[in-house]
C-alpha cells in the first residue's frame, strides 16, 4: 500500500496502519484515543507534541518538524511488564530508523519529498507521564518532517 501525505492527519493514519501490520499482534490507536480504549495487553498509543517551523523547502514546500511519541503500554499484571515495554519501544525505534516502517518489500511506500527521514530522540520511561494506574509505558520520541503544500516545479500537485 502507497500513500500520499498531504497533511499530517493522513501521515497518523499511516504511521498507525504501518505499525499495526508490523506489530500484529499489537493494539495501535491514537494517544487522544486512550480515554476508552480498555487495555488489557501490550499497545501503542502514538501521540503528537510540537511542531516548529522548518526552512523552506527548495521546492517551496512548507516543512514542519513534528515532535511524535509512541508510547508503549504493558499492565502490569503481565510478567515482566517493564520489560515487555522496553521490547515493544525498541522494535518502534528500529521501525522509525530511516524509514524503515514505510519500507515494503524494499519499495519506499511514502513520497520522500513529503515524509523526511524521522530523528529518534530518546526512548525512555513515560509511565508517569500517562498516570495510568497499573501500567508501564515506554516512550519513544522522533522528530518527523513533513514537506507539506504544493512544489513550485509541479503546478497540478496538491
Amino acid at each position: 500500500m502507497s500513500y500520499i501525505i498531504t497533511t499530517p492527519s493522513e501521515f497518523h493514519d499511516a504511521v498507525v496502519a504501518q505499525l499495526a501490520a508490523r506489530l500484529p499482534t499489537i493494539s495501535v490507536t491514537g494517544y487522544e484515543e486512550w480515554g476508552p480504549v480498555d487495555i488489557t495487553g501490550p499497545c501503542v498509543l502514538v501521540q503528537w507534541e510540537d511542531s516548529l517551523r522548518g526552512n523552506l523547502r527548495n521546492d517551496g514546500r512548507y516543512h514542519h518538524l513534528f515532535m511524535l511519541t509512541a508510547h508503549c503500554v504493558v499492565p502490569k499484571t503481565l510478567p515482566r511488564a517493564a520489560l515487555i515495554a522496553l521490547d515493544l519501544a525498541t522494535e518502534v525505534e528500529r521501525l522509525l530508523d530511516h524509514r524503515a516502517l514505510f519500507f515494503v518489500n524494499d519499495e519506499l511506500q511514502v513520497r520522500s519529498d513529503t515524509v523526511g527521514v524521522p530523528t529518534v530522540l530518546n526512548n525512555g520511561d513515560t509511565t508517569f507521564l500517562l498516570g495510568l494506574a497499573g501500567m508501564e509505558a515506554r516512550g519513544v520520541q522522533w522528530q518527523q518532517p513533513l514537506y507539506l503544500g504544493p512544489s513550485e516545479f509541479d503546478p497540478h500537485e496538491l
